[in-house]
C-alpha cells in the first residue's frame, strides 16, 4: 500500500479550521509586504474593526477578513486583486453599519436610502484615495477597479434583498470579476460557518440554509460554465467543496446534539428513513421546495424545508412560525405514542430539518449535475 499516497489524499481531502489569534499575521504581513495596493486595503480594515463589536464566537472582528484570506490563499489564488477585494469584502457594509450607529438612523425607507447614498460616498472615496496613493500607471488604476468592481458586487446595499444581493454576483457579465467575488463570498460563508458557537440552535440551522443557497447556486455556476466538479486543483471547486464539507460538519454536530434529547433519539430512525423513502419514491430531491399537503407520511415534513427557511430569509417570521406550528400538529398527532411536549417537538423538528440539510449538502458535492432546482439566483421558486 502506498501510504505517502494515502497521505497526500488525506492533505486533499481534509476539511479546514478557521484561524485564531494565537496563530498571529505573519502570512498578512507578507502579503503586505509583496503588495503595496495589499497593505492599503489592510491598513483601512485593521482601523475600521478597531471599532466593530467581537463576533458572535467571541473573536475579534478582524478576525474574519484576516481569515477569509487566508482561505483564499488555502485555495491556491495568488491573485492581488482578489486578495485584496478578499481583505475588504466587508468595508463598504461594516462602515455603513458603523455609520448607522452613531447617527442612530432607522432601518425605513428614509433610513435605507441615506444609507444607501452614505455607501455610495464611502466606495467612491475608497478609489479615489486609492487611485491618488498608487495610481502611477494604467495597470495599478485597472487593478483598482477591478477590486472595487468585486466590492462593490459582493456589497449588500440596504434597499436589496439577500437574494438580490447574491443575484447580481451570479448573473455579472464580467466573468473573472464574477469568479474572484463567488471566490470571496464562499470563503466568507466557510469561515462563518465555522464560527457557529455563539449562534442559538435555530440560527445555526439558518446559516447552514443561507450556505445551502450559496452552495446551490455555486454548482449551478460550475456546471453552466463546464468546470469540473472533480478537479480538485481548480480554487473555486476546492472553495465550493471545502464550504460543503464545513457545511456538513456543522449540520452534523447540529443533529448530532440534538439527538441527545432522549425522544428524539427515540425517533431519529424514524425520521430519517422517511427521508429515504422521500428521496428513493421522488427519485431524488429536486423538487424539495414542493409542498404536498395531501400526503400523509413523515416524509410530508421534508418538503417544505427550503421554503421554510426562505420566510426566515425574508424576514417574514410570522410565516415562518405559522409553518412550524403546521409541523408541530403533525409531529403532535403522528408521534402521539412518544408523549411528546412542546420543546421536544420543537428539537424534533429542528432534528429533522439539520438531517436534510446535511443530506442535501452532500447531493450537491458528489451528485455530478444535481441542483435544488427553483432554487438558484436564475429561477429563485418559480
Amino acid at each position: 500500500m502506498n501510504f505517502l499516497y494515502l497521505n497526500k489524499k488525506f492533505e486533499t481531502l481534509k476539511h479546514w479550521h478557521k484561524i485564531n489569534e494565537k496563530e498571529g499575521h505573519k502570512e498578512l504581513m507578507d502579503l503586505c509586504n509583496r503588495y503595496k495596493l495589499f497593505c492599503y486595503f489592510y491598513n483601512k480594515v485593521h482601523e475600521l474593526t478597531k471599532q466593530l463589536p467581537k463576533r458572535h464566537d467571541g473573536a475579534d472582528s478582524f478576525m474574519h477578513p484576516y481569515n477569509v484570506v487566508k482561505l483564499l490563499k488555502n485555495a491556491k489564488i495568488h491573485d492581488e486583486v482578489c486578495l485584496c477585494a478578499g481583505i475588504a469584502h466587508d468595508y463598504i457594509e461594516e462602515s455603513v453599519d458603523l455609520y448607522a450607529s452613531k447617527n442612530k438612523i432607522k432601518s425605513d425607507d428614509e433610513g435605507k436610502k441615506i444609507l444607501d447614498a452614505f455607501a455610495i460616498k464611502i466606495t467612491c472615496e475608497l478609489k479615489t484615495d486609492a487611485i491618488k496613493q498608487f495610481g502611477t500607471n494604467k495597470k495599478n488604476i485597472k487593478k483598482i477597479i477591478d477590486i472595487i468592481s468585486v466590492l462593490i458586487l459582493l456589497t449588500r446595499y440596504k434597499k436589496h434583498h439577500y437574494y438580490d444581493s447574491l443575484g447580481k454576483l451570479f448573473k455579472y457579465k464580467n466573468k473573472e470579476i464574477r469568479k474572484c467575488a463567488l471566490q470571496i463570498k464562499l470563503a466568507d460563508r466557510l469561515h462563518n460557518i465555522l464560527c457557529l458557537q455563539g449562534y442559538p440552535k435555530h440560527d445555526r440551522i439558518y446559516q447552514c440554509f443561507k450556505n445551502l443557497y450559496i452552495l446551490n447556486n455555486t454548482k449551478e455556476y460550475l456546471i453552466s460554465t463546464k468546470i469540473n466538479t472533480n478537479k480538485e486543483n481548480d480554487p473555486t471547486v476546492k472553495l465550493f467543496k471545502k464550504c460543503g464539507k464545513a457545511t456538513y460538519d456543522a449540520l452534523l454536530s447540529i443533529e448530532y446534539e440534538l439527538s441527545q434529547n432522549k425522544k428524539v433519539f427515540e425517533a431519529r430512525a424514524m425520521l430519517q428513513l422517511a427521508f429515504k423513502k422521500y428521496v428513493f419514491e421522488r427519485k431524488g430531491i429536486h423538487s424539495v421546495t414542493v409542498i404536498d399537503k395531501k400526503e400523509k407520511h413523515p416524509l410530508r415534513l421534508y418538503e417544505g424545508v427550503i421554503r421554510k427557511y426562505n420566510l426566515w430569509l425574508q424576514h417574514t417570521h410570522k410565516d415562518f412560525e405559522k409553518t412550524q406550528q403546521i409541523e408541530k400538529l403533525y409531529c403532535k398527532q403522528f408521534f402521539k405514542e412518544f408523549d411528546l411536549n412542546d420543546d421536544q417537538i420543537d428539537l424534533m423538528i429542528s432534528y429533522k430539518d439539520a438531517y436534510s440539510m446535511k443530506e442535501v449538502i452532500g447531493f450537491l458535492l458528489y451528485e455530478k449535475d444535481y441542483i435544488i432546482k427553483g432554487f438558484t439566483a436564475h429561477k429563485l421558486f418559480l
